[in-house]
């Protein structure tokens, strides 16, 4: 079996070491308590230890500790838990959508918090910069009818961190 990313040939079934990202979509993944928050494995003997994660990926987070990876200059590599279910959109109208979530939660670090929020739609119709105390907004001034596909990541500092969240909806139509 191949990697959908990157088409190395996986040594594990859902999750590929080279690119670093799992096989599954997230918002496919029936989120438990017993589900591994890097490769999305949920069983029944896949957490143990109180450890978020399933044996494999410890070894591989592990191992990479002692290689210390170079990270990039823009991006945050913490060990970020958001779910994709995070992202909330109610009260949609014809031209406006109530949109919420929740703030990431930082696994390994519990004191790094959100500086900002960057809200945009794939096809750059909205693009909003928020303060990092906000969890909701009303967009406004949307077409009837379109659908759309917002896109929320958060900045640390002046850095993006590793995952974002992404949801469809589409407006009514009028």
């Amino acid at each position: 079996m191949q990697c959908r990313f990157c088409e190395k040939e996986l040594t594990r079934k859902n999750y590929c070491d080279l690119c670093s990202k799992p096989q599954l979509d997230a918002s496919d993944v029936v989120w438990t308590d017993r589900t591994c928050r890097q490769c999305y494995i949920t069983g029944p003997l896949v957490l143990n230890e109180m450890s978020p994660y399933c044996f494999d990926c410890r070894v591989s987070i592990n191992s990479s500790e002692t290689t210390s990876k170079v990270e990039t200059d823009n991006v945050i590599k913490k060990q970020v838990r958001w779910l994709q279910s995070w992202l909330l959109i109610d009260e949609t109208t014809s031209h406006s959508a109530l949109i919420s979530w929740f703030p990431p939660q930082f696994i390994n670090d519990a004191n790094i918090k959100v500086n900002k929020y960057y809200l945009r739609t794939n096809d750059g119709s909205v693009l909003k910069l928020l303060e990092g105390d906000t969890t909701q907004i009303i967009l406004s001034s949307l077409e009837s009818g379109k659908t759309y596909e917002l896109i929320l990541e958060a900045l640390v500092g002046d850095k993006l961190i590793n995952k974002s969240l992404r949801k469809k909806f589409e407006t009514m139509s009028t």
